[in-house]
């Protein structure tokens, strides 16, 4: 009797759960405000980006762009 051959298995990739975890893109809350230009005497507005160590949090985690984070840590840094 013969065997029957079996076909080679094809492995299912699996998806990472970083991908499916992941939470939608952050846009950057002062282009979302309308703010052109942030303001060292705001310090309501700059609270928010500060731990209570004092130090500034980075874009990846406050969600603030690539070209307002420069302006953002330059407003902190002047008002400490």
């Amino acid at each position: 009797m013969l065997k029957k051959r079996r076909k080679p298995h094809l492995r299912r990739k699996r998806i990472p759960t970083s991908i499916l975890l992941r939470s939608k893109k952050k846009t950057c809350p002062f282009k979302e405000a309308g703010i052109d230009r942030i303001d060292y005497k705001d310090v309501e507005l700059l609270k928010g980006y500060v731990t209570q160590g004092g130090k500034i949090i980075p874009s990846r985690i406050s969600g603030v762009c690539a070209a307002n984070q420069p302006d953002n840590q330059e407003s902190i840094d002047i008002k400490t």
